[in-house]
């Protein structure tokens, strides 16, 4: 027994032994590895953690890579050095920026046969900050040129100390054919950093992007590293004192490069190109040729590494494709070790560490494994086996790799699929608010409830407006009136939370920054520091410029609701909210902003209130300003009462690089299905991880057209108001010039008072101050007709008024016989060029054209409104010139061709009706079908016609010719039409400022070869983009290997000043390359290009808002604008190529919504209208009883007798042999039959007695004469 218990607790302790060893063998590995880990930063690395960092770098790539490396497994393609041009036809560069040509370097991605979204990330050698806080610039020169150009990102990361990447700046490529330079600044947040630079392809093989002369260097201002040639601070003395000479006028001026600083046009402390030892300048004096600077020398900073490189001993990443499903995200899981990047075998892979991976790498949601892609070339450094995490564990954080051996057999690594949530982010707050103590239900002392364990107050000394806002942001409140406020009572509740700063933007406290009290005494705060607030709930009425419909977020947000994962809250023009700082300080809007810390996408939803179906057709339109390249897109949908689904209106691409100014985007939509509705508008940034900046976007003048009535016509208070301004200030001008004509008519009463002037029958005398009659306007003894006669038009002579011709009651201008053969040549040609007019309207004194001469003629004339480059209705550079005849109206009849025959033909339809109206002049065709007045000729020269739709003439189209006429078309087969004219008056919606080709071209002009065509929005007429309202295209053609210009000319503008015009478009294909703005000063040879940008990485497709172009106009004339198209490629396509055009704008920033400051004149205008017919039918009554009372007072006979003179009084006014017509005042004119020798006055008739009007009564003839007779009598013969 002894022997057995002994050997018993031998083997317990043999036992005990090894298991303490294999403990500490455990112990061992797990420290071999974090000590095997922390040595990462002494062996070689991708990183180059051995190599000492240094303040700035260079490289143009000739002479190698100057220390960048490419990073492998975390991305998907490589960056590569080449000379010359790339591998790929039409993308990439021909040759390199520095050399430019065939002997120097770049750097470029080379996009064929890759996956949309993939990337090549290469990394700077290790960077150092002269001193914290220094600002540092990144600039490279960019060349982007293919179809497809996706896009190139700049980040700053931090190998050292973490494994996250700061975005610096995202450039969205657009197509060119030249090297571009880029700048971007930040401050590192560490002292050693380093430069990632990422490039994304495109969709094709034709997305190749290349970079060359990168440079990273500190901004150092008041101290300086090395010789100082990066120093570029404003001291401009030398060390002894003396002034420095500006370098232009140095002979050292050609040293300095010349971008981006212009140093040689200042006169401050360099050392250009390093040439010296330390900054210096040329000095004042002529004894002192240079002499250095008294500059400090940068101390260099301490570098600290972490504990582990990356700050993890086990970093995991997942490069995830950017351009991949918007369903989910795809992505191949990485970690580092050993130096470099290596991949993680799927075995033991399962759903808890793959929901431990998405949430970690931000998403919301795990969805499965994907193990079918194969391995790559890269190590594979672990099982996912060995991956062991702690069973609380919420990220990778609490994980760590225990094995790096990998067992992968099968030859697959690990992918995951993370799908991000679509709706609002889970709400995840602890913090519960409410008021209490205040004087109404909006304000008091804000109460706080943590986890429905602890109440409180909110005790904080930083309490400000912008953490009241969000305060009440949280409660549902709009924002805050004031803070703090008067309370009812005070509260003795204990302090929970003693300190809380927040921003303003957040939806919650939970997002601010705050401090719980972890102490349960009973201390009371003080009343300045207790946090209190009144809130403000908004309005739920409404007028016409703070409506659902018509939102200028004057009052609020208008009904509509703000979701999403981060919310768009209301800035109410107050600094004393948050309103981020490159946003407008001035104005009303709403406002989304996303933090530098937010790590995932953005989708921020405004929903409108639900609305009525009253029509079919609707128009949506916002304004948006956006402060950084962050945000993606912006998009406009709606969604039925009665469905949850969501159709789609529009998307707009918001520009990476035409920030910080306000853009609009507007778009139509139709509505098929008789229900209520609401519109939604979606901003969208599908950038990941955190930025250096915050970003933020805005919107305004958010408008729902054809809800409700135009708020332009509403007729509200507003309205009233101004017709009553306008009729106020025209009563009281009127009522002064009354005042002051009234005056001027007493004092002329008083000079004319009996006895200053009057003869013996108490009536004043007929005095002629002038006795030469010849130059009296109202002598009227010749034929000739005074200035102010209006003109009258003949077909003969028309506008003349000559002296020499008489003007006979038809209203014919006759020629004098001695003038006939003079006028004989002029009188022929304007015979010509009046035909027309008297085509149009008629020739009063000649003979009217019959209407089969009408019907008859050939297309010659221009139709009216209709705005083409050469003469409508006359083509003479083709083989078919067409026209119509006998139709029920002049655009419509009878195709004919030639004037030789008609169009029979079977497959005659709507497309080839729009070709034969478009060469007559006409924007389109009404119908291909349509009654006539008769049939005169039945010969057909034309059997069979074929045309697109999009032809510019029947000569392009497919035309079989009748081998021999016949007269025996069928009426089904003859060809007719009716055709729209351009047209002739203008809505709001439909001029030229501002038109939505609705009814036609607004008055715009199309030229080119092709050019625009108009597109209606009715099914039949041709359509390049069929899912779309009216627009006009420009086509394409398959095969067409010409180049294309086609330009679109605004009629005369007046002058606007700050000038910005705006419009949409859309492509089928990228043959479409090139749009240019100019603007243009009529009647010059003045012309300025303000806009030329290349469209090539435009999505296909979809409609995408532009604004084109701002320019100042420096002159006071009218300007016209040309948005031109163009198509350099000379590749022929195998299928139709268009761009679509609609919603052209052109307006002044004063007056984004031209129809409202219209609108305000009209009513004005209305105003002053109805006071002026006030007025005059006041002042005309009053005036005609005082006429009547004074002739009473005047004539011989009584009042009511007067009437029965009437026919003597008009046959007094026949007397003279060259009467006027019957229309104008009639004037006698009298002369004394007296001797020669007699002198005698020639009494003229004053307008009071003989210019009489039909309201005045006349003198009859016996009268007349008794009255001059006596004044020659007593005149003559005073005894």
């Amino acid at each position: 027994m002894d022997y057995l218990a002994a050997k018993s607790t031998w083997m317990l302790l043999l036992t005990v032994m090894l298991l303490l060893l294999s403990i500490n063998a455990s112990h061992a590995d797990s420290a071999r590895i974090d000590r095997f880990k922390r040595s990462d930063f002494d062996i070689s690395s991708v990183y180059n953690f051995s190599v000492p960092p240094v303040y700035h770098t260079s490289c143009n790539f000739d002479s190698g890579t100057c220390g960048w490396n490419q990073l492998h497994v975390v991305d998907f393609l490589d960056w590569t050095r080449l000379s010359g041009s790339t591998l790929s036809t039409s993308t990439g560069p021909k040759n390199d920026h520095t050399r430019e040509n065939g002997t120097g370097f770049y750097m470029y991605v080379e996009a064929s046969k890759q996956a949309y979204g993939k990337f090549a990330d290469m990394i700077s050698p290790p960077l150092l900050v002269s001193s914290l806080g220094t600002t540092i610039r990144v600039s490279f020169y960019y060349y982007a040129y293919g179809k497809t150009v996706e896009e190139l990102s700049v980040y700053v990361i931090y190998p050292r100390y973490e494994i996250t990447k700061y975005l610096i700046s995202n450039i969205a490529l657009a197509s060119e054919q030249q090297w571009i330079y880029k700048s971007a600044t930040f401050i590192p947040k560490y002292a050693a950093y380093q430069i990632l630079i990422r490039g994304v392809v495109g969709t094709s093989y034709t997305s190749d992007v290349a970079i060359d002369d990168v440079a990273v260097a500190p901004l150092e201002l008041s101290c300086y590293t090395g010789k100082g040639e990066l120093y570029g601070g404003m001291i401009s003395v030398s060390a002894s004192g003396y002034s420095c000479k500006f370098w232009y006028a140095t002979n050292f001026s050609n040293y300095f490069p010349p971008y981006p600083n212009n140093d040689e046009f200042s006169n401050h402390c360099r050392n250009p190109s390093g040439m010296r030892d330390k900054p210096w300048c040329v000095t004042s004096l002529t004894s002192y040729q240079w002499e250095s600077c008294n500059i400090p020398k940068c101390v260099r900073p301490t570098v600290k590494n972490a504990s582990y490189p990356l700050g993890s001993p086990s970093p995991i990443v997942m490069a995830s494709i950017l351009r991949s499903s918007t369903q989910y995200h795809r992505g191949r899981i990485a970690t580092y070790h050993n130096g470099e990047w290596g991949t993680i075998c799927s075995n033991g892979f399962t759903d808890k560490l793959g929901r431990l991976m998405c949430k970690s790498f931000g998403y919301d949601s795990f969805l499965e494994a994907d193990i079918t892609i194969p391995t790559t070339r890269a190590p594979i450094w672990t099982d996912a086996s060995n991956i062991i995490c702690n069973s609380s564990a919420t990220s990778l954080d609490d994980c760590k790799i225990t094995k790096w051996v990998s067992t992968c057999a099968n030859g697959h690594v690990t992918w995951i699929k993370c799908q991000y949530l679509t709706g609002p982010m889970p709400s995840e707050r602890k913090y519960q608010l409410s008021l209490i103590s205040g004087k109404n239900s909006t304000s008091g002392v804000v109460d706080v409830n943590i986890n429905q364990s602890r109440n409180g107050i909110i005790c904080s000394s930083s309490w400000n407006m912008n953490t009241a806002d969000v305060v009440c942001r949280q409660m549902g409140y709009l924002n805050a009136y004031s803070s703090p406020v008067s309370l009812n009572t005070n509260p003795m509740r204990v302090p929970v939370i003693k300190n809380i700063n927040c921003t303003g933007y957040e939806a919650s406290i939970d997002q601010c920054q705050l401090t719980v009290s972890t102490s349960s005494s009973s201390s009371v705060c003080p009343m300045s520091q207790t946090a209190s607030v009144s809130c403000n709930p908004g309005t739920n009425e409404y007028t016409f410029r703070n409506k659902p419909s018509y939102c200028k977020f004057r009052f609020g947000l208008c009904g509509w609701k703000a979701n999403g994962t981060l919310k768009f809250i209301w800035y109410g023009s107050n600094p004393r909210h948050y309103s981020f700082h490159e946003l407008p300080t001035y104005g009303w809007y709403a406002q989304l902003v996303r933090p530098k810390t937010w790590t995932r996408p953005v989708t921020a939803v405004l929903t409108s209130p639900v609305f009525a179906k009253t029509k079919s057709k609707y128009k949506v339109s916002c304004d948006y300003y956006s402060a950084s390249g962050t945000f993606d897109k912006l998009k406009m949908s709606y969604r039925f009462l009665d469905s949850g689904y969501e159709y789609a209106i529009d998307t707009v691409y918001i520009s990476k690089m035409r920030t910080k100014a306000w853009h609009t985007a507007t778009s139509s939509f139709y509505l098929g299905h008789e229900s209520s509705f609401s519109v939604i508008i979606t901003v969208l940034s599908l950038y990941e991880g955190p930025s250096i900046l915050d970003a933020a976007i805005a919107i305004d003048n958010l408008i729902i057209d054809g809800v409700d009535d135009d708020p332009s016509d509403s007729f509200d208070i507003t309205t009233i108001t101004l017709i009553s301004i306008g009729t106020s200030a025209l009563l009281v001008g009127t009522g002064f010039y009354l005042v002051a004509y009234w005056r001027r008519r007493i004092r002329t009463r008083r000079f004319q008072s009996p006895g200053n002037n009057q003869n013996s029958s108490g009536r004043t005398p007929l005095l002629n101050d002038d006795n030469n009659t010849n130059n009296d306007p109202m002598n009227f003894s010749n034929s000739q007709l005074p200035p102010s006669y209006p003109s009258v038009m003949s077909n003969n002579n028309p506008g003349t008024d000559d002296p020499s011709t008489a003007t006979s009651p038809t209203g014919v201008t006759s020629v004098n016989d001695n003038e006939k053969d003079t006028n004989s040549t002029q009188q022929s040609n304007e015979n010509t060029q009046y035909s027309d007019f008297n085509t149009h309207y008629g020739n009063p004194a000649g003979s009217q054209e019959s209407r089969h001469d009408r019907d008859e003629r050939s297309a010659t004339t221009v139709p009216t409104g209709h705005n083409v480059s050469a003469s409508p209705n006359k083509v003479s550079l083709t083989r078919y010139t067409v026209t119509f005849s006998h139709g029920r109206n002049a655009t419509s009849g009878v195709v004919y061709v030639n004037r030789q025959g008609i169009i029979c033909s079977s497959t005659w339809d709507l497309h080839n009706a729009d070709v034969v109206c478009r060469q007559m002049g006409y924007i389109a065709a009404y119908s291909s079908s349509v009654t006539t007045t008769g049939f005169p000729s039945r010969s057909t020269l034309i059997s069979s016609i074929k045309c697109n739709g999009y032809e510019s003439t029947i000569e392009q189209c497919k035309i079989t010719k009748a081998s021999i006429p016949s007269s025996k078309c069928p009426l089904a087969n003859i060809a007719t039409i009716s055709c729209k004219p351009q047209q002739k008056s203008f809505t709001s919606s439909t001029k030229p400022s501002e038109c939505d080709f609705t009814y036609g071209l607004c008055g715009w002009n199309a030229t080119g070869n092709p050019t625009w065509i108009w597109h209606p929005a009715n099914a039949g007429h041709f359509a390049a983009f069929p899912n779309h309202l009216s627009y006009i295209q420009l086509i394409k053609p398959p095969n067409n290997t010409n180049q294309i210009t086609a330009t679109l000319s605004s009629p005369s503008l007046e002058k606007m000043g700050h000038v910005y015009v705006s419009f949409r478009y859309i492509l089928n294909s990228h043959a479409f390359d090139h749009i240019e703005v100019h603007y243009t000063i009529p009647g010059t040879l003045f012309s300025s290009r303000v806009y030329s940008n290349s469209i090539l990485s435009t999505p296909l497709n979809s409609w995408s808002q532009v604004l084109t172009a701002t320019f100042q106009l420096r002159t006071t004339t009218n300007f016209q604008v040309q948005i031109v198209c163009k198509s350099s490629s000379n590749t022929p396509n195998s299928k139709i190529s268009a761009i679509g055009l609609d919603n052209i704008r052109v307006y002044t920033l004063d007056s984004s919504h031209p129809s409202i400051a219209a609108s305000i004149i009209t009513r004005i205008a209305i105003g002053c209208g109805v006071g002026i017919t006030v007025i005059g039918i006041c002042f005309t009554s009053y005036y005609a009883a005082r006429v009547r009372r004074k002739q009473a007072q005047n004539a011989d006979i009584p009042l009511a007798d007067r009437s029965n003179n009437q026919e003597a009084n008009d046959e007094a006014t026949n007397f003279a042999q060259n009467q006027p017509p019957p229309s104008y005042p009639t004037v006698v004119n009298l002369q004394s039959t007296g001797g020669p020798n007699e002198t005698t006055p020639t009494p003229a008739v004053s307008g009071e007695l003989l210019n009489s009007t039909s309201n005045e009564a006349n003198l009859n003839t016996s009268q007349l004469i008794d009255t001059v007779c006596s004044y020659d009598q007593h005149e003559s013969n005073p005894a």
